[in-house]
């Protein structure tokens, strides 16, 4: 979200998942979430502006953290943890603050790069995620995430809960040592929908992974998968891309 003409926030996230996790043992962390869709001819420039102004946050010592992804169809997501949707505001007033730095004039240009974007919130519930105790990628390794978006029944949220509870037992006692991170979508999601993201080191990474561990979980996957079905209304399914040189964290 850059404001002034506000703009910003979708989709999740590197090794910040797991940060909260461990650090703060929270149940759940709330991340304003946004898209920008970019004209395709003015991506050069979107990329040199964005560039300029994390570099401006840098200087400022912006406060609050986020997580800059692409799925690679001029779509460009920033992920915000935040503590409650009141600090929209704040995190509007900050972004203000570096455009009056960067010139209210030049950022003009900015705003010729955007065709639209669109606002979120999402959860991510650490109690239905699942985090192996070694985990094979460090977080700076988490250069690409597939996201799944599960479109609920209404009413079927605690029964699939419960899968989800079963199917991360037998990711443990498999020792499946790759993290999935689990939670819902809130406000600008059709709801109920629960989202399901896994990293890996790039897309080729992910799906050898997959192909990997599947043959050790396949004979107990094959009833949740058949179980899970039966929940869906939709699902839909992502690749996105971490963009690491244009995320920002205030303790770095």
């Amino acid at each position: 979200m850059k404001s002034l003409t506000v703009f910003l926030v979708l989709i999740l996230l590197s090794g910040v998942f797991a940060a909260n996790s461990r650090a703060q043992e929270k149940k759940e962390q709330l991340w304003l979430i946004g898209t920008e869709v970019i004209k395709p001819e003015m991506m050069n420039q979107y990329m040199e502006i964005n560039k300029e102004l994390q570099a401006i946050c840098k200087e400022v010592n912006f406060p609050f953290d986020f997580q800059f992804w692409t799925s690679g169809d001029f779509k460009y997501y920033l992920w915000y943890p935040v503590n409650s949707m009141e600090d929209v505001s704040k995190i509007e007033a900050a972004w203000d603050s570096v455009v009056v730095r960067y010139g209210v004039e030049k950022f003009k240009r900015f705003n010729d790069c955007i065709e639209y974007t669109e606002d979120k919130f999402a959860t991510v519930r650490f109690d239905l995620s699942y985090e192996p105790e070694s985990p094979r990628l460090k977080a700076d390794e988490r250069l690409y995430c597939r996201w799944q978006a599960f479109y609920l029944k209404k009413g079927k949220e605690k029964e699939m809960e419960a899968l989800v509870q079963k199917a991360n037992a037998a990711l443990k006692a498999k020792n499946i040592n790759d993290a999935t991170y689990i939670g819902y979508g809130r406000i600008g999601f059709e709801s109920p929908v629960m989202i399901l993201w896994t990293f890996a080191k790039s897309i080729n990474d992910f799906w050898d992974q997959e192909t990997k561990n599947w043959e050790l979980i396949k004979d107990n996957f094959k009833d949740f998968d058949n179980e899970a079905i039966t929940y869906f209304r939709k699902e839909e399914k992502k690749d996105t891309w971490w963009l690491k040189d244009l995320s920002y964290s205030k303790s770095k």
